[in-house]
């Protein structure tokens, strides 16, 4: 039997590659992020061979590229690329994407591909968002000083509040509190109370993200507690002399010499025009003699002018405080009055009286 083995060329299983001559490849981005942003997203990567001189940038689905070329300074630093956003030539949506980064030489050779899943955000994500609740908002009109309580965080997104007010040299300040500062109440001092105060919330929706969402700004509110008597037109039913008028009761000044002093007997009433409706809900009286608080009225009435009558709004007997205060639930007028029935020496020497409304920003 004759046996006829034929031995084939060891580079015919290469032939197919061979065919088109030697296929060079140069070393592809090393490491790759992904930092997502808003209709934007950065690129932070690492490309090892000096061989690479630029890195295009493939995405789908919406089909599009980008050229960037490799200009090393340290081999240790990573290049960054923004795509998207303002000062970018291409415009990236709101969306998911998969990223295809490959290099290539001077020479018409590339690298194989990196490749990556991305996320881009944009208008739907920020109107998912939600504002946190304030729970309580406190204001200290002596410190001019705003206690916030906030909520906790909606969702692991959520990183915390950006609360905005106006000083009082009429600058735009925000302050930023991050949530884990939320545990505890904060506080907002030296603002422009009329012009407000509000918040709004952050959220990040990835911890390498490179933009910051927010939600609308909300007022925060403050609550101040106002004299609405203050200064306010003022006529009383007597006079111990001529130096002690009406107007003194209401001036905002504690002292001998600016108060009203009625006569030593009959009744006794002190008026105050408020000149517009105000929703009140309390008031306070200082009385005394030669600079002190002392001799306090005992028996009066505080008064509010509802529907054409003046109507007992609190009633106070035996009272042996020279500085009086009381709350009352809400009333609305234009006028009110302290009025001293007639009793033994009810001879009033008031130094102020205020009259309390609570206005809201």
């Amino acid at each position: 039997m004759l046996l006829m083995i034929r031995c084939s060329d060891m580079n015919d299983v290469h032939k197919e590659f061979l065919q088109d001559g030697e296929r060079v490849y140069i070393g592809k981005v090393d490491s790759m992020r992904v930092l997502p942003g808003d209709e934007r997203f950065m690129l932070r990567f690492w490309v090892s061979d000096p061989r690479a001189k630029s890195v295009t940038f493939y995405w789908v689905p919406e089909d599009d590229s980008l050229y960037y070329e490799l200009h090393r300074v340290s081999p240790y630093d990573p290049f960054e690329v923004i795509i998207g956003g303002s000062g970018s030539t291409k415009t990236i949506n709101e969306g998911s994407y998969t990223l295809q980064a490959i290099t290539s030489d001077n020479l018409g050779h590339y690298s194989l591909r990196t490749e990556k899943n991305i996320n881009v955000y944009g208008e739907k994500y920020r109107s998912s968002l939600l504002n946190r609740v304030l729970n309580a908002s406190e204001y200290d009109e002596e410190q001019n000083s705003l206690k916030l309580e906030f909520s906790g965080p909606f969702n692991e997104d959520d990183t915390g509040v950006e609360v905005r007010y106006t000083d009082m040299e009429g600058v735009e300040n925000t302050v930023r509190f991050v949530d884990s500062l939320l545990t505890s109440p904060v506080f907002i001092s030296g603002f422009d109370v009329p012009k407000g105060v509000s918040y709004r919330t952050m959220y990040l929706p990835d911890s390498l993200a490179i933009d910051t969402f927010y939600t609308a700004y909300a007022p925060a509110e403050i609550a101040m507690t106002v004299n609405v008597a203050l200064n306010k037109p003022a006529t009383v039913s007597g006079v111990n002399s001529v130096n002690d008028t009406a107007d003194k009761a209401v001036d905002g000044i504690i002292a001998n010499n600016s108060r009203w002093v009625s006569p030593a007997s009959g009744v006794h009433w002190l008026e105050i025009d408020l000149q517009e409706d105000y929703t009140i809900n309390g008031f306070k009286t200082w009385t005394g003699n030669a600079g002190l608080l002392s001799h306090p009225t005992g028996n009066f009435f505080f008064q509010a002018w509802i529907n054409g009558e003046w109507i007992n709004v609190v009633e106070v007997t035996g009272n042996t405080n020279p500085e009086y205060g009381a709350s009352f639930p809400e009333v609305i007028t234009d006028k009110v009055r302290y009025y001293v029935p007639e009793y033994s020496e009810n001879r009033v020497r008031l130094y102020e009286i205020a009259v309390y409304t609570v206005v809201r920003y």
